[in-house]
């Protein structure tokens, strides 16, 4: 869940989402909807597409 939030002193994890695509399109036999950052992403081309997703916790942060 996102919360909105101006008070950066609170964060104790960090969340890094990336998606990658190939440069060259027609790899896959249709185009692939997935799911990213909440949201359903339905491209229009036939790119292959994947998602990697990390989750750190701020050192000295979370203690408090």
């Amino acid at each position: 869940a996102r919360v909105a939030s101006s008070d950066w002193d609170a964060v104790v994890i960090l969340r890094i989402s990336l998606l990658l695509r190939t440069g060259s399109d027609f790899l896959a036999l249709q185009s692939q909807s997935l799911l990213f950052g909440g949201a359903t992403l339905n491209p229009t081309d036939r790119r292959l597409r994947r998602a990697f997703t990390s989750v750190v916790t701020l050192r000295n942060r979370a203690l408090f």
